[in-house]
């Protein structure tokens, strides 16, 4: 497990006291953001595919929100794919502990933190919406995709469901985070 220095603190409550830690895993930090966010449960993550599509996709949001975690990504069969990610998930999966919340220590970077939350909120559950928004954003930032009509037909490749009307609003949605141009 590697332990690296992370803007980040462990909370842990006791009546109101805090824990801080200024030193935690990666392990440990993905555990205590994915937490706060409510979309990981260990058993099912190990079980289900879906589950595991919803983490890649949800930390590649919260990176794309530049929180960066320190996890790369390729383009895979369902969109943006990490296999650090996947990795530390299944190592945080395997442990069956209950992670300690983590926070931001950067105010900035805490209340980005919380835009991103209020960003995925209605989503957060759904590997469908979650692997279509990611996969636009993808496209768009690191292929450099200008044309809209084109990340269209290639999201539309992976993800069939996907209808034009929908599209639009997911990219009016990034674009109103200023996470596409």
């Amino acid at each position: 497990m590697r332990l690296k220095a992370r803007n980040l603190y462990s909370r842990k409550v006791l009546g109101e006291r805090l824990l801080a830690v200024s030193v935690i895993s990666d392990i440990e930090r993905l555990g205590g953001l994915l937490r706060r966010i409510g979309n990981f449960d260990a058993h099912s993550f190990i079980a289900n595919f879906q589950s595991r599509l919803i983490v890649q996709k949800t930390i590649y949001l919260m990176q794309a929100f530049g929180l960066n975690l320190g996890y790369f990504y390729n383009w895979y069969i369902h969109g943006p794919y990490s296999p650090s990610l996947a990795k530390d998930a299944f190592a945080l999966a395997k442990t069956k502990k209950t992670s300690r919340l983590v926070r931001f220590v950067d105010p900035s970077m805490e209340i980005r933190f919380l835009d991103f939350q209020r960003f995925i909120e209605n989503h957060k559950s759904d590997p469908v919406w979650l692997e279509k928004i990611a996969s636009t954003h993808f496209l768009k930032t690191a292929y450099h995709i200008s044309d809209p009509a084109q990340v269209f037909r290639i999201v539309k490749e992976k993800v069939p469901s996907l209808t034009s009307t929908e599209f639009k609003f997911l990219w009016a949605d990034l674009k109103a985070k200023n996470l596409v141009s």
